[in-house]
Order: structure tokens, then sequence, then C-alpha cells
């Protein structure tokens, strides 16, 4: 259930996520070129990706298709060819889940990895530890 407080509605109960966490906010890379983020585990990883010497750049849009009408799906990150986006599991992303938006989504982006020559990382806090290993290795620091 949805509520209201200060003007922003809170969209998790658990942990209060709200709109205005999902404001698009700049940062830079390494190399001082503007990478956008819109949660702390994104920022999170933008800030580990700078402590390790990782060039990060933003993430593709790529294009799908729902209800005969096309849209973007904008991936977080890319690097070199591997595609990452960081999901944190919040209430709006387990709708998209539920009304099968997520799995269009995925299609479209399998699609695109293919065709692109890529990989597509789906890096969670359950993955984290992981995934962030593989970028090590992938990267060679």
């Amino acid at each position: 259930m949805d509520i209201c407080k200060n003007q922003y509605k809170i969209m998790c109960s658990k942990c209060k996520l709200c709109n205005k966490v999902f404001k698009i906010r700049p940062t830079t890379n390494i190399k001082g070129e503007t990478i956008v983020f819109q949660s702390k585990l994104e920022k999170k990883f933008v800030d580990w990706c700078n402590e390790n010497s990782i060039v990060l750049h933003n993430g593709p849009n790529i294009e799908y298709t729902r209800a005969n009408k096309v849209h973007k799906y904008r991936v977080d990150f890319q690097i070199g060819n591997v595609l990452i986006e960081i999901k944190d599991y919040h209430i709006w992303h387990k709708k998209q889940v539920e009304s099968g938006l997520w799995g269009i989504k995925m299609e479209a982006t399998n699609e695109y990895c293919k065709i692109n020559n890529k990989v597509y990382y789906l890096i969670t806090p359950e993955n984290w530890s992981d995934k962030i290993g593989e970028l090590l290795v992938i990267n060679k620091i």
C-alpha cells in the first residue's frame, strides 16, 4: 500500500522507498565523464568502480514493445562489453515482475546482447560479492 508523507509517496513500507529516490542524479567516473544513478546501491557501485580504477559508462537504451507501443529500457551501466543492471527488489520491481514487464525487458535485452556481443549482469544485494568478484577478474585487477 502506498502512503504519502511530506509530499513524497512512500512506495515500499519495508524500507520507506519513495518517489524522491528515483530521481536521476549525476556523478563522474574515473575519467571525469558524467555517470547517472538513481539509488544508493547504484551510487555504491559507481564508487566501487572508481576505487578499483574501472572505467564505468552509462548503459544503453534498449527498445522493447509492450501493448503495441515502443518503449526504452535504460540499462544502468556498462563496463566494456558487460551491461550491468543494479536491482534492490523493491515493490516497484516486484510489480514489474508480476505484470510481465520485466520479462519483456529481459527478452529485449537478451536479443540486444546477442546481436551486439554483450553480456548482461543483474547485480542484487544477494549476489553483490559474486558479481563484483567476476567484474574484478574480467577487468584483471
